[in-house]
Order: C-alpha cells, then structure tokens, then sequence
C-alpha cells in the first residue's frame, strides 16, 4: 500500500514539473516573436548584435529590420502571428532563389529561416553565424 502511495505522489510530482517547464510560453518551444527575442537569443550564443534600419523588402509583407553583428547583418522580418510568418516562408523556393514571383539578386548565399513569428534572412556563409542561427532557429528551410 505504501509503494502504491509513493508512486502516486511521485507521477502527481513528475507531471506538476511537467506542467511547469511548458509553462514558458515560447522560448520553451523552440519558437521565437520578435527581433528582440532573437537578439537575445544570440547574444546568449556569445553574439554581439545591434540593431539597424528598418526597409522595405518588395517580397514580404512585412518590412526587414537589420540586425548587425560585428561580422555581418541579417534581416529579421517580423510578423504579427505565426500563420502570417508562415504564408511568407511558403513563398520561398526551397534553394532561396526566389521568394513568390520575386527573383531577388543575392549578393551572397542565401539563407532562410523560420522561428514562431518571426523570418530571418542571412546572406553569408560566415560558419558561425549559421551555426548560432541553426542553435536558435532551427535548420534553414531554405537556402544554399
């Protein structure tokens, strides 16, 4: 009877820890909102970034903000829910070389990600700002 009762006591206590790990909201899932959250992101990765302009990108419905590193800039495109972030990276053809009915010029290899609400656009192929950007965003779901 005592085993039963430390067993019950031991699941009641594994599923409260459960349920207060996912209690995170989204950095627990992986998934990221906004620019501020993935320069944070980074920065935990030992990346310096700052912010620069904002402009207009002729393929996405949302405008591009700059991030600068030391190194390089990526452009982070921030959307207003996850199913609107969504129907923009579907646009994208899976080598990167076009996005919709726009051939964008490339002026380096171009690398797409997806995170919650948010696309990010690296033009590069500096290992280690892949390597921070697949440790937070995941692999790239388009590119070179």
């Amino acid at each position: 009877m005592k085993t039963r009762s430390f067993l019950i006591a031991g699941f009641i206590l594994v599923l409260f820890a459960a349920a207060c790990s996912s209690a995170g909201g989204s950095e627990t899932s992986g998934s990221l909102n906004t620019a501020d959250d993935l320069i944070a992101a980074l920065e935990g990765q030992g990346v310096s970034v700052a912010k620069g302009d904002q402009f207009d990108q002729a393929f996405f419905s949302v405008p591009a903000l700059l991030l600068n590193t030391s190194e390089t800039g990526f452009q982070v495109f921030e959307y207003t829910d996850e199913a609107a972030a969504q129907a923009d990276a579907d646009q994208v053809a899976p080598d990167g070389s076009s996005v919709g009915t726009s051939m964008p010029f490339w002026v380096d290899d171009p690398h797409f990600f997806h995170s919650g609400k948010i696309i990010v656009l690296y033009l590069g192929s500096d290992q280690s700002i892949l390597t921070a950007l697949e440790a937070i965003l995941g692999p790239q779901f388009a590119g070179r």
